[in-house]
Formats: structure tokens, C-alpha cells, sequence
């Protein structure tokens, strides 16, 4: 006679089993998802590193002095930084020679060549600044069209002025306040004269005067001079002039001569407010670096790190020769 069997042998396998591919499972996909999270944090890391690299590549050239041909002095470290401003350096990597793909890109600019916001204020008399060879109020004025077109902002000598009312600015980001449209850092990516506010403007320049050598990409698009990307032979060139210039510029008389090159325009066609604003001797003090770290990991896989550095001089006299420190650093 056969007996009845129960069957919750079987079902309690099945379920086991079961139990099993689904934890197999789980255990699977989250050792997927930590190894591409692993790999997206590596390159991450080395993408930061090259971006920082290049704001280090970019101080070392400030800082290296120039000795032209047939000459025993140096040139003036105030005008060795023409040779690397304004214009994007790269430097790549390769798997074979480096041990990874990947690539640095940066942008040096003056922050002697931008306008000086604070500088264009009287802050306790609480106006703009109106001196006999500046004038901060007109210079405001001459920005109001060029910062509607850029920037989408009416009454910009106005909205100004009650911001720099209240104290003055500690970082170009403020403006934002005014409810300006536009970009704020350069982007190295896009090929575009479209002016950046903190291509235009500083908060970091010695003094309220202009240096024409370093003027801005973005402040030569405002005053329509037609910026020429410059090779670094031309570059030297203009170098080779100033170097034997003694004493101070003057520039209505040698505009053409050393500055032609570099700006479609005559000493004559620059505004009067910005031609008092411009320095008889060339010196710089601080400048601004914009430097993109990028990352391949084979395929269509990248990751790119973006830093901006402002750099402060520093002269050291037992050596005769000058040191670029970062003063700020921001992660873009």
C-alpha cells in the first residue's frame, strides 16, 4: 500500500534556490555599479590633478625670466608674462608614454588689462572717483551700452553704484546680484569673443590704470580694438622693443609702433576716458588662470575637472627676480 508524501522538500529547494540567484544577483550588479563608480572616481582624481597641473605650468612660465639674444640682462618680469597671455596652451597625454590618455588646457590673463570696480569708487564720499587724469564715473557710463548688449543689464553705472554703496566688492561673482545674464568664467571649450565678467573685470590689479600690452580679451572687444591671436614670434618681437625703451611709454607716440600688431585700431579711436586710464610704465601684479584637466577612459568615456587661480606677485630682491603665489582657488 503507498503512503502519501508531502512535497514541501521540493517547493522549499525551489525557493532556496531562487533566494540565491536573487542575492547573486544583487551582489553582482552593486560589484558592477562600485567598479564603474571606482573607475569615474580615479579619473576624476587624475582630471583634478591636471587641471591643477596646469595653473602650476602657468606659474612656472610667469616666474621664468627671459634673456634676449646677444643681451646680459634679463628682460623686465613685468613684460616676460606677454609671451604666454590670452591665448589656450594644451599639453596631452598618451597611454604609451604617460600611462594614461589625457589632456591640460589653460588661460592666462592679466588682471592689469581688466577694469578695477573698486578702483572706480570714492568709498567714503560714497561716489564714483572723478580725478583730473581718471575718471571712474565716466567709465562706468562707457560700459552702460557695451553691458546691456552682453550682459542684458540696463542702467549698469546706476545698479553699480548702489551695489559699491554698501562696501566694497571682495569677489566679481557679486555682480550676479544686479541680475546680469552671461558668463562669469571663460570657457575654454567654446571659441567665442562673447566677454566674460571676470575677463572684463578685477578686483585684484595694483592700481586703477590700464596696462594697453595686457588688455583683456573681453575689454578689447568692448572697445572694439579686434584683438590679433598673436604667435609667439610676434609676441617676442613686441618684447624686443619695449626691452629697449627707457623710462616711461608714450603711447599716442608709439601705439602704431609696438601695439599695431596686436590691435586693429589707432591711439585715436580709444576712448578719452579709457586713454587717461592707460599706465606710462608697464608693470603687473596679479593674474587669473583658467586650467581644464581632462581624463579619457577609452571609448566615449571622459571626465574633465575645471579650476580657476588668481596669482599674486611676489618680488623677491635677493635674487632679483619674482614668485606667483595662488591667492584664490576655485573649482568650477
Amino acid at each position: 500500500m503507498k503512503t502519501r508524501q508531502s512535497g514541501f522538500v521540493l517547493v522549499l529547494a525551489l525557493f532556496v534556490i531562487a533566494l540565491g540567484s536573487i542575492l547573486v544577483t544583487s551582489l553582482l550588479q552593486r560589484a558592477i555599479a562600485y567598479d564603474r563608480l571606482h573607475k569615474v572616481l580615479f579619473m576624476t582624481q587624475q582630471a583634478r590633478i591636471l587641471a591643477l597641473n596646469g595653473i602650476e605650468i602657468a606659474r612656472a612660465q610667469l616666474s621664468n625670466p627671459l634673456t634676449l639674444e646677444k643681451e646680459k640682462n634679463p628682460v623686465d618680469q613685468n613684460i616676460v608674462p606677454f609671451l604666454y597671455v590670452d591665448y589656450i596652451q594644451t599639453f596631452s597625454y598618451t597611454q604609451e608614454k604617460d600611462g594614461f590618455d589625457g589632456e591640460v588646457s589653460f588661460c592666462i590673463s592679466s588682471e592689469e588689462g581688466k577694469i578695477n570696480l573698486n578702483r572706480l569708487y570714492n568709498f567714503e564720499e560714497r561716489k564714483y572717483k572723478v580725478e583730473k587724469e581718471f575718471d571712474g564715473q565716466k567709465i562706468a557710463a562707457l560700459l552702460q551700452e557695451p553691458m546691456q548688449k552682453y550682459f542684458s543689464i540696463e542702467q549698469f553705472e546706476k545698479a553699480l553704484d548702489q551695489l559699491l554703496q554698501k562696501r566694497p566688492l571682495e569677489d566679481i561673482s557679486q555682480l550676479l546680484t544686479l541680475s546680469i545674464k552671461g558668463k562669469l568664467f571663460k570657457d575654454l571649450l567654446t571659441d567665442t569673443k562673447q566677454p566674460d565678467l571676470t575677463d572684463l573685470f578685477t578686483l585684484a590689479s595694483g592700481s586703477a590704470q590700464l596696462q594697453p600690452l595686457y588688455f583683456s580679451d573681453s575689454l578689447a572687444e568692448v572697445l572694439q580694438l579686434e584683438k590679433q591671436p598673436l604667435a609667439k614670434d610676434k609676441r617676442l618681437e613686441i618684447i624686443k622693443k619695449l626691452y629697449s625703451l627707457k623710462g616711461s611709454i608714450d603711447w599716442e607716440k608709439q601705439w602704431k609702433e609696438l601695439l599695431a600688431p596686436l590691435f586693429k585700431k589707432e591711439y585715436t579711436g580709444i576712448p578719452d576716458v579709457i586713454k587717461k586710464s592707460i599706465a606710462s610704465k608697464i608693470e603687473t601684479t596679479a593674474f587669473l588662470v583658467i586650467s581644464y584637466g581632462k581624463v579619457a577612459g577609452g571609448g566615449s568615456n571622459q571626465v574633465t575637472q575645471k579650476v580657476c587661480a588668481y596669482l599674486e606677485k611676489m618680488d623677491i630682491p635677493e635674487t632679483k627676480t619674482s614668485v606667483y603665489t595662488v591667492k584664490r582657488l576655485y573649482w568650477l
